[in-house]
């Protein structure tokens, strides 16, 4: 669930297509960008290249062919990780229409492991009804291992009440916290928006050339870095909670 303006930053590398980490290096990280549904939600593989495990992010809309894209690139996958649990993320009834996700993933794949922030473990078993044992409790800067690869978890609450951004090798996987000269929406059910000054506030103290991947392409990138998010994203401008909710509309 997005809300930004489609404006294209004229230094970014068009992003035309899915996205994959340089392929060439036998160890690191393998971090793939899937395109699905019709509000251009991002779906990741991250991959361990030297364990060849790896984790499906947000898996809704096509869960099992992001399942078997992983597969078919030689990995095997070993959980789930979520960024938050609006529908659009991880499936369920959503308008009147029903979005496959973890679900159905967990249908095919029954021991898969799910990881999502403790705010949002309850929602995420009464939206999907998956089985409470395939749930893992993720807390703020707790380290999920993958292979030999450490993935950081940053609890970045405001779009939602356990939005997580997830860090690993200068990769950012940014859910709907941050997008391409954008941030996620706080009109919603559990949004905060004080909450998300500060959860961005926290992500642009992050070096400069780390990359971004948000949860959704609202324009013709697909991802960015965090410095070039700093000059040209305007929802990063206000330095202030004040200014921020000016600018939000929020009083």
């Amino acid at each position: 669930m997005s809300s930004s303006p489609p404006t294209r930053d004229a230094e970014a590398q068009a992003a035309t297509g899915e996205h994959t980490t340089d392929s060439d290096s036998r160890r690191g990280v393998d971090l793939q960008q899937h395109f699905a549904g019709p509000m251009g939600n991002c779906l990741y593989v991250v991959g361990d290249r030297s364990s060849q495990q790896a984790f499906l992010v947000d898996p809704a809309f096509e869960p099992l062919e992001l399942h078997r894209k992983a597969t078919g690139a030689g990995y095997d996958v070993v959980g789930v990780i979520l960024t938050h649990t609006h529908q659009d993320h991880v499936g369920g009834e959503l308008f009147g229409i029903e979005i496959p996700g973890v679900r159905e993933l967990l249908a095919e794949h029954p021991d898969l492991p799910v990881h999502v922030h403790e705010a949002e473990a309850r929602r995420l078993v009464d939206l999907t009804g998956i089985a409470e044992a395939n749930v893992r409790v993720l807390i703020d800067e707790q380290t999920l291992r993958l292979g030999e690869l450490d993935i950081r978890c940053i609890h970045c609450p405001g779009h939602s009440p356990g939005g997580v951004s997830f860090l690993t090798e200068g990769q950012l996987i940014a859910g709907d916290t941050l997008f391409v000269q954008g941030v996620g929406r706080v009109d919603l059910p559990g949004s905060d928006p004080d909450a998300l000054f500060y959860s961005l506030r926290r992500l642009i103290e992050l070096p400069p050339e780390t990359r971004v991947f948000p949860g959704h392409r609202t324009g013709e990138d697909a991802s960015s870095t965090i410095g070039r998010e700093i000059r040209l994203n305007p929802y990063l401008r206000p330095k202030t909670v004040e200014q921020w909710r000016m600018m939000m509309g929020v009083f």
